[in-house]
């Protein structure tokens, strides 16, 4: 019997590619609220007092959650296909699929100790494990949860929110004092950041990289439910075939366009007007609320951007869209590089302009490294079969090197 193989160029599918190479820009961008200043920077005043508070606004509503939910819903898509593939072949697929999440596991925590405290491929892996658990449930199970894993989401910031409501209009006193402390909390972590990543020394910054690694796998971790539902939203699409080219899905997709965007969009808003007056907390209670339906509000415009980006393919005028698959085909790649390039440009071991560049020339940055890797990948792609991290991970999960060379 020969050694199995990974997914040949050929049998690769351009949608997900192409959809892949649009998450990352959003991805490379909402990160950009990480590298290049303490992300408790841009939410410690009310939305108005931010240094650049429309570009601010537009990337809280189109952007941040959309391109992780987008990426998860890839992630539980790409396990579909996979597993299709390994029982093609004869393969125990939930099994050899447990060793590529292992494999992520690792790359991951080496990611996050050694380059940014931002890593999420770790927790993919962990949460991962428990989508191989859905591999033989029936379509209306999966529904099911995934409704509820929302549900759970959004009850837990109603509560929390209409707690808070209840708690400032009783004591308003120690409503304002709570305020107070967590602004002051906020101002603690920034300082400490500065201190940390633009002027080290080293052994500073790495101390302060694994305490904010740990203190974002906990937050990972909490949402872990919005994650896990777009894992089982992108199986549940693999099963009803939404993505393939088969026409007759072409009128369920123009219905998740238009209800992605029709809905997603003005939730979206809702949640980022909600920042207008401060951070969400004791100061900002009805923003705690409003924060509820961040959750569905992502999930929708998520579903949205994907729907609107597979119509556009179908369509000759939307050919130029193709590109954007040459990135995706290397994610994984992109993804580690991005965390490479913007750590040296901001942190103290690098140039150290953390904290010296503001919102919207960072974004121009995230933005030229996208555009970069476009031709890149095309230029790797024409000679590999596939992106070095992507060639590692997967001899690494079928147990044996993979074909390299293209």
């Amino acid at each position: 019997m020969e050694p199995l193989q990974a997914t040949a160029p050929h049998e690769r599918i351009e949608v997900m590619d192409a959809l892949r190479g649009f998450a990352l820009l959003g991805v490379f961008c909402v990160n950009m609220l990480t590298f290049a200043q303490p992300m408790e920077l841009h939410f410690l005043r009310p939305l108005a007092q931010h240094p650049s508070p429309w570009t601010f606004a537009i990337l809280l509503c189109l952007a941040q959650g959309k391109f992780y939910s987008l990426f998860s819903f890839l992630f539980g898509l790409g396990f579909a296909v996979q597993l299709e593939r390994l029982r093609g072949g004869g393969e125990d697929g939930p099994r050899r699929y447990r060793r590529r999440l292992a494999v992520l596991l690792g790359l991951g925590l080496l990611h996050g100790v050694l380059v940014w405290s931002g890593d999420i491929l770790f927790m993919y892996g962990l949460i991962g494990f428990a989508l191989s658990r859905f591999v033989d449930r029936s379509d209306r199970v999966l529904r099911i949860w995934i409704l509820a894993l929302v549900g759970l989401l959004v009850g837990v910031g109603l509560v929390w929110g209409f707690s808070a409501l209840r708690a400032a209009h009783a004591s308003p006193a120690s409503a304002v004092q709570a305020a107070t402390a967590q602004v002051a909390d906020s101002e603690a972590r920034i300082r400490a950041s500065l201190l940390a990543y633009s002027q080290g020394p080293f052994p500073v910054l790495f101390r302060q990289r694994l305490h904010d690694l740990f203190e974002n796998y906990a937050i990972t971790f909490g949402v872990s439910p919005h994650i896990l539902a777009c894992f089982l939203l992108g199986l549940l699409t693999a099963r009803l075939g939404f993505l393939s080219p088969d026409e007759r899905h072409l009128h369920a997709l123009k219905r998740v366009a238009a209800w992605g965007l029709g809905l997603g969009l003005p939730l979206n808003l809702a949640y980022t007007l909600a920042l207008v007056r401060g951070p969400l907390g004791p100061a900002n209670p009805r923003g705690v609320i409003a924060l509820s339906f961040y959750v569905p509000a992502a999930i929708l415009l998520c579903l949205g951007y994907a729907a609107s980006l597979a119509l556009a393919l179908r369509r000759p005028a939307g050919a130029w869209l193709g590109a954007l698959a040459w990135p995706g085909r290397m994610a994984l790649t992109c993804y580690l590089a991005h965390s490479a390039v913007f750590t040296l440009v901001f942190n103290a071991y690098g140039l150290g302009l953390y904290g010296r560049v503001g919102l919207r020339p960072a974004l121009l940055m995230a933005l030229g490294l996208w555009l970069a890797l476009i031709p890149l990948c095309r230029a790797w792609l024409s000679r590999f079969r596939m992106g070095p991290v992507e060639w590692v991970w997967r001899s690494l999960t079928y147990g044996n090197l993979q074909r390299f060379r293209a």
